[in-house]
């Protein structure tokens, strides 16, 4: 599922929303954060219903990596903040 590809701005909330639903005990998918940060801030970040967004533990990246997210059923989005002239970057969760 790819959140962003090749962003090159701040995000500010007008970013698309997916539905994030794994059901099986102990599976993970993997986070990936890829392309030229230039001083940016790429962050995953997810809420319930009725709630406000917050930004997923070791979801933060200021250079290329990833991690791992956990099961569960939420909205998701990724955000970028801080891009710089040459920021190009991609938020992937791989299953």
């Amino acid at each position: 599922m790819i959140l962003f590809k090749n962003q090159t701005t701040d995000t500010a909330g007008s970013q698309s929303v997916f539905k994030y639903s794994q059901r099986l005990p102990g599976k993970q998918n993997i986070i990936m954060a890829e392309g030229t940060f230039d001083g940016g801030t790429v962050s995953l970040e997810a809420r319930r219903p009725g709630r406000d967004w917050v930004t997923i533990t070791d979801s933060e990246f200021t250079a290329e990596g990833q991690s791992m997210l956990n099961g569960g059923s939420f909205d998701i989005r990724g955000a970028l903040s801080g891009a710089g002239a040459s920021t190009d970057v991609t938020l992937e969760i791989v299953e």
